[in-house]
């Protein structure tokens, strides 16, 4: 394999594009604002956060979706809100439920409401590829996922598990990429069939994240830009 083919590059400028280009163009044509990163393509194959499960599409996800929360980076042991504004735990210790940050949008401009989070966590459950295993070391099934996972109102979320775990453990679960809200409105109108939008989301985006998807070519090139 041609190594240039095999390279991602990416360079963030200050109009904070991040783009991926082949090495030696990038090391001698890019510009002073920009900063620049190489890592392998390889197993760089859908773009679907419900059926990666390889280590450099997971690092796309993280920049172009959000989450329910996100681990404290200085502090692993604590985790911060991301589409989540506050969350909750049940006495029993079974049901989480989360109140979302009002006016949010995905990069579509569709608003992104609890609808959006309960269907993609159902969403990754149901479509039953590798990050399923995920979702489903806290007890959700194919069989149990829309009454686990609720919409409760528009603002409000709730997730129920199989029993109690700790709770670090469901909210890393919940802050991980299989669990990464995707624009339910955007996706259903390209499913085919029963597919929940996954054949077009291959090679597409639909999320909300820091950066949204500009063009991707197989194995060669990924670039995004600041949303």
């Amino acid at each position: 394999m041609n190594v240039l083919t095999s390279r991602l590059v990416a360079a963030l400028s200050a109009a904070s594009v991040l783009a991926a280009v082949p090495f030696a163009a990038a090391h001698a044509e890019t510009p002073k604002d920009m900063f620049v990163m190489a890592t392998l393509l390889d197993e760089f194959t859908p773009l679907d956060p419900g059926e990666i499960y390889e280590l450099v599409p997971e690092e796309y996800v993280a920049n172009t979706y959000d989450r329910l929360v996100r681990v404290d980076l200085r502090d692993p042991s604590k985790f911060n809100g991301d589409v989540a504004q506050s969350w909750t735990v049940s006495p029993d210790g079974l049901t989480y439920t989360f109140k979302l940050r009002p006016g949010l949008k995905f990069h579509s401009g569709n608003p992104l409401t609890a609808d959006d989070v309960a269907w993609s966590i159902q969403r990754a459950v149901l479509l039953d590829k590798g990050p399923a295993a995920v979702l489903t070391g806290i007890g959700l099934t194919k069989a149990n996922v829309a009454a686990n996972v609720k919409k409760i109102d528009d603002l409000t979320v709730s997730v129920t598990t199989d029993r109690k775990y700790a709770p670090t453990f469901v909210l890393n679960v919940l802050g991980s990429w299989p669990a990464s809200v995707v624009d339910r409105k955007l996706l259903l109108s390209h499913q085919q069939g029963n597919d929940y939008g996954n054949a077009w989301l291959k090679t597409n985006e639909a999320g909300s994240g820091g950066y949204r998807l500009v063009k991707w070519t197989a194995g060669d090139s990924v670039v995004l830009q600041r949303f």
